[in-house]
């Protein structure tokens, strides 16, 4: 079973199966399905188009968050909706709230010919401001009214901000460069704080050039909200140009720096570039 599962995540989910399929008569069931959910799993991380067919004869053998998580992608990719639905009401309740999985379950609900309880999920949805509620919305044909001039933070709500214990060692921390650390003290710091405090630590981060707890900061709000804050436009002038040189979407261009790096200069990839043939 090891053996296999290691087969499997070394990327060779289809050879790992053929080996299960050819041993199976020496394994119990129970250690049969186990190994045919590890295999689907590596499969679905890895897009293989078998996926789904291993996670078919795992059966209804217990999976774990992440392999039911996966479960759900893979079936996505294979359009089978059934399967979809079943996967995402698999997962703990507390994954299943995630907005992403509500809006698949909408989805799902909406291919199998159930539209009104497909519409309820989507109206909830669309309340909320972030990627899948502002799909649902577009499902709806609903336009999300943003507030993009939010109130900013009154100078005593940033003193406050400035004030917090918390705040003040991760501030020193990231001067030091000591990040990672800087990083916890931050997160402890912002615990239990309301919307507009919230609001105020972030401009905090963002006059103090940390843009990443900046925005992260800003998305953290639950019914007041500064889109701006959440959705920075640094060095526009660079990236315009940028933008217009290489005939590619300005706002692409913003999406795809504030995803991967939250415009963080220092940010690397851990993604190893490979090694042109002869290189070493």
């Amino acid at each position: 079973m090891f053996a296999l599962i290691r087969l499997a995540r070394a990327g060779r989910a289809d050879e790992a199966a053929e080996r299960l399929a050819n041993i199976r008569t020496h394994l119990n069931a129970e250690a049969t399905l186990f190994t045919w959910g590890h295999i689907a799993y590596q499969a679905a991380m890895n897009h293989d188009p078998r996926a789904l067919a291993y996670y078919e004869r795992a059966s209804d053998t217990p999976l774990t968050e992440a392999q039911a998580a996966w479960k759900a992608r893979a079936a996505l990719r294979a359009g089978d909706w059934k399967v979809v639905l079943a996967a995402i009401q698999a997962l703990p309740p507390e994954e299943a709230r995630d907005p992403g999985w509500r809006y698949w379950r909408a989805r799902a609900w909406k291919q199998l010919g159930e539209k009104e309880v497909a519409t309820d999920l989507l109206k909830t949805l669309a309340n909320e401001f972030n990627f899948y509620g502002l799909l649902a919305a577009e499902d709806l044909g609903v336009a999300p009214a943003l507030q993009w001039n939010a109130a900013r933070p009154s100078s005593a709500d940033l003193e406050r901000a400035r004030e917090l214990p918390g705040i003040q060692r991760a501030l020193a921390l990231y001067r030091m460069g000591l990040d990672n650390e800087a990083l916890r003290e931050w997160l402890w710091a912002q615990r239990g704080l309301d919307d507009r405090s919230l609001l105020a630590a972030a401009e905090v981060a963002r006059l103090a050039n940390v843009p990443d707890r900046a925005i992260n900061t800003a998305n953290r709000t639950v019914q007041i909200h500064d889109f701006a804050q959440r959705y920075p436009i640094p060095h526009r002038d660079a990236l315009s140009a940028a933008a217009r040189q290489w005939s590619v979407d300005e706002a692409m261009v913003y999406s795809i720096i504030r995803q991967e790096s939250r415009f963080m200069p220092d940010a690397r990839s851990r993604v190893q570039p490979r090694s042109a043939p002869g290189e070493r």
